[in-house]
């Protein structure tokens, strides 16, 4: 049988060995390691929340300044209005076709400029809660709902002038990939029996 105290004092002298190389090798490997891994982990959690923090308040912001100022309620109003009197892409048809070919009328200036003014605040508005500089659960949670009617309302609009030659499918894409999403449409709330077609069916 082996000898107890043999045992035990080849077990110290083991773990003395190691203890000297953990503290000759391994231990100021992992120091020079870690300690720079620990910083950047720390900061980047740190700017996570920073951001999420600034986005968050950004939402807030842009919904006490813009959405609920008299001037932008004007026209949305006017812009609805009148993407409401004409439903249908056929029903922009003829005024699409004449801006791609540049004669359009004094008319159709005054119908569709308000129009165009509102898409591209909604477009600029999207871009940043795509990106994350709007933070989306709050925008959505307060007017996601709306956002997308508002695009349902606008798409007919937007698809007659992008099927013109001087248009693209680039026009306003960012209000519509936004309106169109899953992940914003469960923020909102929003369901298909939610939309502007089915109400009217």
């Amino acid at each position: 049988m082996a000898d107890p105290i043999s045992i035990s004092t080849e077990a110290a002298n083991a773990a003395s060995v190691l203890s000297a190389f953990c503290s000759t090798d391994v231990l100021p490997w992992l120091q020079a390691l870690l300690v720079p891994l620990v910083i950047v982990v720390t900061a980047y959690l740190a700017w996570r929340v920073q951001r999420d923090v600034l986005a968050r308040r950004t939402a807030f912001d842009y919904i006490a300044t813009h959405e609920l100022a008299q001037d932008w309620i004007d026209l949305s109003a006017t812009a609805l209005k009148q993407l409401a009197a004409r439903p249908k892409k056929d029903d922009w048809a003829a005024i699409a076709t004449s801006w791609s070919q540049a004669e359009f009328s004094e008319e159709d200036i005054k119908l569709t400029t308000p129009i165009f003014h509102w898409l591209n605040r909604r477009e600029f508005l999207s871009i940043g809660l795509l990106n994350g500089s709007v933070h989306q659960p709050t925008y959505a949670e307060w007017w996601g709902f709306n956002l997308i009617g508002e695009w349902e309302r606008a798409e007919p609009f937007v698809r007659a002038f992008r099927s013109t030659d001087r248009g693209d499918d680039g026009f306003f894409c960012k209000f519509e990939e936004l309106a169109t999403s899953d992940t914003f449409r469960q923020l909102s709330d929003w369901t298909p029996a939610n939309s502007i077609h089915a109400n009217k069916a």
